[in-house]
């Protein structure tokens, strides 16, 4: 599977990009390799991300332990900008994503706190717990 996807890789656009990382990372499957190329593609491709999308890539990576600076700065950098269009369900998971990495971008947690709060009333309770 993961062969198949690297061979693609360079068709991809940013959904694809995204719906990989968390199918991988649904699955539980660590491909280094994968992983490694994923990242680079999200670096050129993290412009045209939707909010969903920069959401679950943080979450596959979190959830697959796979740390990597320069994406995750992108991946805030994206979410800053378009904070005001993520779901209060990108945004827990977003934060969760982050904090599962242990990787502390305080602009990020800025945005994110200022948003849920004006937000607040809209959170679910799992929501909640996660941000």
């Amino acid at each position: 599977l993961s062969e198949a996807a690297l061979a693609r890789m360079s068709s991809y656009r940013a959904r694809d990009m995204a719906n990989t990382a968390w199918s991988f990372a649904r699955l539980k499957s660590v491909d280094l390799n994968l992983l490694e190329a994923l990242a680079q593609k999200a670096m050129v491709k993290i412009r045209d991300c939707l909010p969903q999308e920069l959401s679950n890539l943080a979450w596959a990576m979190a959830t697959l332990q796979f740390l990597d600076a320069q994406l995750l700065d992108a991946i805030a950098a994206q979410a800053i900008a378009k904070i005001r269009e993520f779901s209060v369900q990108h945004l827990a998971n977003t934060v969760w994503a982050f904090a599962t990495l242990g990787y502390l971008h305080r602009p990020l947690l800025a945005a994110i706190s200022k948003e849920a709060l004006a937000r607040i009333a809209d959170f679910e309770p799992q929501a909640l717990t996660n941000t």
